[in-house]
């Protein structure tokens, strides 16, 4: 369908916002009640299945990622908060800002995983910025995720 571009009005900054920080957009996504564990769980399952690949292609410090990816899931699943050791927002903020969906996950599995990583990211003194190069607009190389 081609790349991601922004348009910048009021209104789509307001919406962009509410879906990078996890809050959605409430009735003008869906107007069902959902189990927030069932969705929960199907993104855990999607990190997981894919973590050695999400740690590959993630270009920030390995260890302190994993760490910190581990951290916003168990936040994600039991509501915990465990301050990683080696915190690195960067490396979340990498992950966070490339969830696409429907292809990596539904769209209430991937609002609760951007709402533990940003829980965890904010954790951070470290407030970098990870600046998505234009080149990545046009989607990841998908070969790192197709399962063999």
């Amino acid at each position: 369908m081609g790349g991601c571009y922004k348009e910048s009005n009021e209104q789509q900054i307001t919406f962009s916002k509410l879906i990078d920080t996890g809050q959605g957009l409430g009735n003008y996504e869906l107007n069902q009640n959902y189990e927030s564990k069932y969705f929960a769980k199907i993104a855990l399952k999607r990190v997981i299945k894919h973590k050695d690949n999400l740690l590959k292609v993630n270009p920030y410090d390995k260890e302190s990622f994993e760490e910190s990816l581990r951290s916003a899931l168990s936040h994600m699943i039991t509501g915990e908060l465990l301050i990683p050791k080696k915190l690195s927002g960067i490396s979340l903020r990498y992950l966070k800002n490339r969830i696409s969906v429907p292809r990596d996950m539904p769209i209430i599995s991937a609002r609760l995983l951007r709402q533990s990583l940003n829980k965890i990211e904010s954790l951070s003194d470290i407030n970098e910025i990870d600046k998505i190069p234009f080149r990545h607009r046009y989607d990841q190389d998908p070969i790192n995720f197709i399962s063999n």
